[in-house]
């Protein structure tokens, strides 16, 4: 049996965090590319909750259905045509401009195949902040592992496991107290795993209770704010500081708290199809932002003379770009690939 047990469920609310963290990402680029502030928890926890939120939506997507029998090739089959068309063609464009090589073509083919989050994607990666992407695929070869054992007593022990290792990961390669110069050797799977299996779980959770969001929801609803205005302010001195010792510690349990808390809430009407647009372009956006700043600066030599017009031009081109390219393309090219492997038709999973 191939087919659902349940319709899919998509929650808004974490339509709405997610492409929150896409813009804090774009903001954090964009300020520190024009000589602003560095506003270093904008960059780096906007980047790190997308791990625990694509962990609870592959969980809305596919445990009902792995649970029926979905093959695992469809599986496999969709979460790469998810990410790569748009990926491979931000690279190609991305090698077309900083010239073409030997050593860029060898670039693109292992970042064509994401396996690349296994090769040091800190330092393989064509696209500014492809990192993250390879790493999430090698996440996506793992999630059907974690599904499997999220219906044993195990669970709990495993993202305990996961959540230790990761700290201690971070804070032994980051001890010297420079990210930049441990960049190739942070940016690994094992870096981030504890957000993705928790995010999993709490996502598995979810489907467990019937999919019901909280009937009073509006206190918790302040709570995740709250954690997500002390995610972007509560900076270390360096950003190497802002990720290790308690801060790193209070700063990865607020994310997962958000997306713990995201999962449950209700969309009031009003702000729906804000979230639905915020969640829809975040991939785009998150993807696209840096072309869209270089193609903008490169052009424009009166944005070159004002920051602060790069800047939002900068923000504003790229949320549109990002829209159109999610409608024209994104939507599309999934639409097509579920049809052809008669899958899952949520949007769920991103």
């Amino acid at each position: 049996m191939t087919t659902a047990a349940r319709p899919i469920v998509r929650v808004e609310a974490l339509d709405l965090v997610r492409g929150l963290c896409a813009l804090g990402v774009a903001i954090y680029h964009y300020r520190y590319w024009t000589g602003h502030a560095e506003l270093h928890n904008l960059g780096l926890y906007g980047v790190y909750m997308f791990f625990a939120l694509s962990g609870a939506s592959l969980a809305l997507a596919y445990a009902a259905r792995f649970r029926s029998g979905y093959p695992l090739s469809h599986y496999f089959a969709l979460r790469y045509v998810r990410l790569a068309p748009l990926y491979i063609a931000a690279a190609t464009f991305v090698m077309l401009q900083t010239g073409v090589t030997k050593v860029m073509l060898e670039k693109l083919a292992l970042n064509a195949t994401f396996l690349f989050g296994l090769a040091n994607p800190g330092e393989t990666s064509i696209v500014v902040g492809g990192w993250s992407l390879g790493i999430e695929f090698c996440f996506y070869l793992v999630f059907p592992a974690l599904l499997a054992i999220s219906k044993t007593r195990a669970s709990w022990l495993v993202a305990v496991v996961t959540v230790a290792l990761q700290i201690m990961f971070v804070n032994y390669v980051l001890a010297g107290g420079d990210l930049a110069a441990s960049w190739v050797r942070y940016t690994q799977p094992a870096a981030f795993i504890g957000y993705f299996c928790v995010g999993t779980f709490v996502g598995v959770r979810f489907v467990d209770l019937g999919s019901q969001p909280w009937r009073r929801a509006l206190p918790l609803a302040l709570v995740a704010a709250v954690l997500m205005a002390g995610l972007a302010t509560f900076h270390g001195r360096t950003a190497a500081a802002s990720l290790v010792g308690l801060r790193g510690v209070a700063c990865m349990a607020a994310c997962l708290a958000v997306v713990a808390i995201a999962i449950r809430l209700p969309m009031p009407r009003w702000l729906s199809p804000i979230a639905r647009l915020l969640g829809d372009a975040s991939y785009a956006l998150y993807l696209l932002h840096p072309i869209v700043f270089d193609v903008l600066r490169g052009r424009s030599t009166y944005l070159q003379r004002s920051p602060d017009a790069l800047f939002a031009v900068s923000l504003v081109a790229s949320f549109a770009l990002a829209t159109l390219v999610y409608r024209l393309f994104e939507r599309p090219v999934m639409g097509w690939a579920k049809a052809r492997l008669r899958g899952p038709s949520s949007t769920a999973a991103g």
